[in-house]
């Protein structure tokens, strides 16, 4: 440091200035630490010292007040350093310092800036000794601070105080006076010169080194070919990044289009699956519509055979009554699953009568055929072995007139036709005033009396269907359709 101190720093106006301002600052500092500490040391003594009279009490506050008005001194000479230093700063901004025969006034205020900051150090010490004394068990009084004080002033100043600071009261006012002289002669422009302001030290240096430094056509040739290069390569990378952006973004709408191809594939896939099991089904129900269209064929051939069989049969029984005609008739448009149907319950007729005839014979008749004997016999003891009737020995002859079950399809179908064809509607009334609304009527006359009495014909004509006795003397005469609504 000292030698580049003593490279560096030289006698010139540029490093007077900065001694100076260094000076100021350093003054400045010392005055501020020195109120402060007065400031700490007046705080501890009257937070630990006691007074027990009156006496006391006004020494306490005597040294109080001697103590502000030490530090409100050490402040206004902060204060007027403070104005120097900015003044000596703008003086250094305009390239502009005090003249050398100035020193002296610094000098000595500088001494006595460090001698008042060292005594307000001391003294803060030793009474901070003094108050927190671990062995001292009696209270601190104000003539003991004081006693304190006055050797702290013999030791730093070498003088014998009379009175709290006695010393440093007059040392500041002195100090005062002589920062005022300090601070009028930084504004005094005539005891100023102007110099010249040297470029930084590693500024210099620099220029050195870029001054030595001999740059060849051929290396300079070189490092142009090479930047060249360089632009080069970046603008190849950068393309090259933007060209895989690019890829990238292609790959993805390829995955997404793949996804959505995938998707699609299925959904033909699920669609084929449908059209073959659609043509399956359309197969299996062309293969039925055949088979019912064959067999539709098989019942008109069998229809016109039948009508063909009754043609012939009508020309042939031209004789026959009308009752005979119209159930030859009928039965000729009946088709061949009927007729066999009617043939089977023939048989079945046919061999009923045979097994009663057999229990006839057997002895075991019931009371239906014993109460059919002649009178004049009733009156005669019963045989069991007597000779039965003749009309039970007479053999069964077709009957010209046909049977009673082949005229009852006709006539169900009859009553079915009158069902569908003459409906009773239920009118409902005009809508009328309130009044007329509630006056008495006939129940026979509302159309819910009606619309109940509908349903139990209903009811009843559905149990005459479920009975298989659905016959036009089974149904009463007044009704001849169902109900089929009801008619506004």
């Amino acid at each position: 440091m000292t030698h580049l101190a003593g490279i560096h720093i030289k006698d010139s106006l540029e490093s007077y200035a900065d001694d100076v301002l260094m000076r100021t600052l350093l003054m400045q500092s010392q005055m501020d630490n020195t109120a402060n500490a007065l400031l700490v040391t007046k705080s501890m003594v009257q937070s630990k010292v006691t007074t027990t009279d009156d006496e006391s009490e006004h020494e306490l506050d005597h040294f109080a007040a001697k103590a502000e008005t030490v530090i409100s001194h050490a402040r206004s000479a902060k204060v007027v350093l403070g104005k120097a230093a900015r003044a000596l700063q703008e003086l250094r901004t305009r390239s502009l310092s005090l003249t050398t025969d100035t020193i002296t006034i610094f000098e000595r205020c500088e001494k006595d800036a460090s001698d008042l900051a060292l005594y307000s150090r001391r003294l803060g010490q030793d009474v901070y000794e003094l108050l927190h004394e671990e062995s001292r068990t009696e209270p601190c009084h104000v003539h003991e601070v004081q006693t304190a004080m006055f050797k702290t002033a013999a030791s730093v100043f070498s003088t014998a105080e009379s009175d709290s600071f006695a010393t440093i009261g007059s040392k500041l006012r002195a100090l005062t006076d002589a920062l005022a002289d300090l601070s009028s002669l930084t504004s005094d422009l005539d005891r100023t010169a102007e110099f010249e302001r040297s470029p930084a030290p590693w500024v210099l240096r620099a220029k050195e080194l870029q001054a030595s430094k001999v740059v060849s056509i051929d290396t300079e040739e070189e490092l142009r070919r090479l930047r060249d290069e360089a632009f080069e390569r970046a603008t190849t990378l950068r393309l090259r990044d933007q060209a895989l952006d690019e890829a990238a973004v292609k790959i993805e709408l390829l995955e997404s289009r793949t996804r959505e191809a995938a998707k699609k594939s299925d959904r033909i896939a699920e669609l084929e699956r449908g059209v073959q099991d659609g043509r399956t089904r359309e197969a299996q129900l062309s293969s039925a519509l055949e088979k019912h269209l064959q067999g539709l064929k098989d019942l008109e051939t069998d229809r016109d055979r039948w009508r063909r069989i009754a043609n012939e049969r009508k020309g042939a029984e031209d004789n026959i009554s009308g009752d005979a005609q119209d159930d030859a008739s009928s039965r000729g448009g009946v088709s061949a699953r009927e007729l066999i149907a009617l043939e089977n319950e023939v048989k079945c007729l046919q061999a009923c009568v045979r097994y009663l005839r057999e229990e006839r014979q057997r002895g075991s008749l019931s009371d239906e055929v014993l109460n059919s004997r002649p009178a004049d016999a009733s009156s005669k003891p019963r045989n069991k072995l007597a000779k039965p009737p003749i009309w039970l020995s007479a053999p069964i002859t077709p009957s010209t007139k046909p049977p009673e079950s082949a005229l009852e399809p006709h006539k169900i179908l009859a009553q079915l036709t009158n069902v569908a064809a003459a409906p009773k509607l239920i009118v409902l009334p005009p809508l009328t005033q309130p009044e007329e609304r509630l006056s008495w009527k006939p129940a026979r006359c509302t159309p819910q009396w009606q619309l109940y009495r509908e349903e139990e014909r209903t009811k009843a004509w559905a149990e005459a269907w479920d009975l298989g006795r659905l016959m036009d003397s089974e149904i009463p005469t007044s009704w001849q359709g169902m109900p089929v609504g009801i008619a506004s």
